[in-house]
């Protein structure tokens, strides 16, 4: 999913440059998040596709937001 957005991203932001400002939500699971090598493989997709970071914002959704915040109290 990350990859095919931030080709979308490119393909927009090369055809509508007066709106570089713009960027693209992309929802990540908990279990994508905390993945040993995410931030390498958002690094590589990112360098791959030429997709600027400031064009892709990645946001956890908030149910899993409270899983995590449950999961910690649970533990603590």
């Amino acid at each position: 999913m990350l990859r095919e957005t931030a080709r979308s991203a490119v393909r927009f932001h090369a055809s509508n440059s007066q709106n570089a400002d713009l960027y693209i939500s992309v929802n990540v699971k908990l279990q994508q998040f905390q993945q040993l090598h995410f931030v390498t493989l958002v690094r590589d997709i990112l360098l791959e596709t030429g997709a600027n970071p400031k064009w892709i914002r990645l946001e956890l959704t908030e149910s899993t937001r409270i899983k995590a915040l449950i999961g910690h109290l649970c533990w603590q």
